[in-house]
């Protein structure tokens, strides 16, 4: 996480771990992407997303999800 490292047992890391882990180094860098980085990862994964703000990083495509639920 940009945020600090997450508890190995927690909801945060199992996220990552279930959700994006999958995208391997395709993820927009998490030292604050810019924008068209975003975008170009949210095009080629969009249906992996709830919106395109939740391909930001782990923390927001949480956040974005659960807020969707």
């Amino acid at each position: 996480l940009s945020e600090g490292c997450a508890n190995d047992k927690s909801y945060i890391q199992y996220y990552q771990s279930q959700f994006w882990e999958q995208f391997g180094q395709d993820t927009p860098s998490s030292d604050g992407a810019d924008e068209s980085e975003v975008v170009k990862f949210y095009d080629k994964n969009n249906d992996k997303f709830v919106s395109e703000y939740s391909a930001t990083n782990v923390a927001e495509d949480m956040a974005e999800s659960f807020a969707h639920f």
